[in-house]
């Protein structure tokens, strides 16, 4: 029995031991301090698919009657973010007629067209809006810088035959689609 309570104490001594050795070998890995004190981190982030359009004008200058067809260009700049798909869309403008696209003076007025930048086809909004259903929309995707779509326009002067000489404009609306 003395062998057995002499055991006994031997195996609760090294058990205080382990567990003695246990939490030096934890206090070692995991600093003490005496305090401590918080703040938060605030963090942020902006997610924008918003895009911005500019375009220049669409000028078909000083012509006569005889000119034949006068051609103008004009820039339409989309900066759009990187990725994000959009539709440019030209509305009617404001001298429509039901056919064409009108400048006018007054009560005077002569059609013109804008094709897209690939000649091929008029500039209009007939896949949004329909406005102006001879032509549908152009489009593109963003990529973090300005990108530059040529409209060109076509007006045939001979339309000015009979007309008074004046300044001859129209309005047409821009709208990105995304």
């Amino acid at each position: 029995m003395l062998y057995y309570i002499k055991k006994r104490e031997v195996q609760m001594k090294t058990l205080k031991y382990l567990a003695i050795g246990v939490v030096l070998l934890f206090a070692s890995v995991v600093p003490m301090f005496a305090a401590s004190t918080s703040t938060y981190l605030y963090v942020y982030g902006f997610h924008s698919t918003l895009l911005s359009v500019t375009a220049s004008e669409l000028n078909f200058g000083t012509f006569t009657q005889v000119s034949g067809w006068q051609l103008a260009d004009a820039n339409i700049t989309v900066l759009a973010p990187v990725g994000v798909p959009y539709n440019i869309a030209l509305n009617a403008g404001s001298y429509y007629n039901g056919n064409y696209r009108g400048i006018s003076s007054g009560s005077n007025r002569m059609s013109y067209s804008v094709f897209q930048p690939n000649l091929a086809s008029e500039w209009g909004d007939s896949d949004f809006d329909n406005t102006y259903h001879f032509g549908a929309s152009v489009a593109g995707t963003g990529d973090g810088t300005s990108q530059v779509y040529t409209a060109h326009g076509m007006l045939n002067t001979s339309q000015a035959v009979g007309l008074p000489n004046s300044q001859y404009f129209d309005t047409v609306t821009i709208t990105v689609y995304y």
